[in-house]
């Protein structure tokens, strides 16, 4: 579902600038609607970045076999921590979560051949389950995550490949944040769509397990220039500008 992500600012705001392993990686739309996104974030040691990445990749058909909720695999490349790779699911709820992970641990294959086998280069290991903020994808003009697929790259030329940026914010404590947020930035979404029509909004998401209050946004770019026009060219709209002077 990725190529790339962009920069981390904890507890303020954060991009990650990440790559996609592999075509093979790619998955179809499910007929999910709602549910949670499950964001599993591995940190790898430096030494074994290229030997994890590539043990992953041959792995990653059957992942997608025995888990039909994976949605995307990512390497971060720029502007956040490094050596991390970040993989997201989705499922109807926790219950199905639960059952598809039970099922996938009687697999040897993956139990013994991937997970064990890849242990020793895991260094620390994170889990945050989201919840798709509907309205902001409405303002956007766009489906749910979980039909997006990535148009495919217009040249082979590394340097116009596809990048996916994250962006993360921590927001205050309190129950009005999250729906604070989403009233101000639905209110500026069109505009900054409507100002650029390269980038494309794939997920816009709150946390409901995990870290409080926390909002991922996830935009899809045809390439690193175009992620920075994109940005350029969102600055003169004035709606986008007042939704985002004041997060709360």
């Amino acid at each position: 579902m990725l190529n790339c992500f962009g920069r981390v600012a904890v507890a303020a705001r954060q991009h990650l600038v990440n790559r996609v392993l592999s075509n093979a990686y790619s998955s179809s739309p499910t007929s999910l609607r709602g549910g949670v996104y499950e964001l599993r974030t591995y940190t790898i040691k430096p030494e074994y970045s290229k030997a994890y990445l590539q043990h992953s990749n041959e792995y990653a058909s059957l992942r997608k076999q025995l888990n039909p909720h994976f949605l995307s695999y990512f390497s971060t490349e720029l502007g956040g921590t490094l050596n991390q790779v970040k993989h997201f699911y989705h499922y109807s709820d926790l219950d199905q979560r639960e059952r598809v992970r039970g099922e996938m641990q009687k697999s040897r294959s993956w139990s013994k051949d991937f997970i064990d086998a890849g242990r020793h280069m895991v260094e620390h290991q994170e889990s945050m389950l989201y919840v798709e903020a509907a309205q902001c994808h409405a303002a956007a003009g766009v489906e749910s995550a979980v039909d997006f697929i990535s148009p495919p790259p217009v040249t082979s030329c590394e340097a116009s490949q596809p990048v996916y940026e994250l962006r993360t914010y921590q927001l205050r404590p309190g129950y009005d944040a999250v729906p604070t947020l989403q009233d101000k930035i639905s209110a500026g979404l069109p505009g900054k769509v409507a100002a650029d029509n390269e980038s494309r909004l794939v997920l816009y998401a709150f946390s409901d397990v995990g870290i409080l209050n926390n909002v991922i946004e996830l935009w899809r770019y045809p390439s690193y220039a175009a992620s920075l026009r994109a940005r350029v060219a969102a600055r003169p709209v004035k709606a986008w500008r007042e939704a985002i002077a004041e997060y709360p």
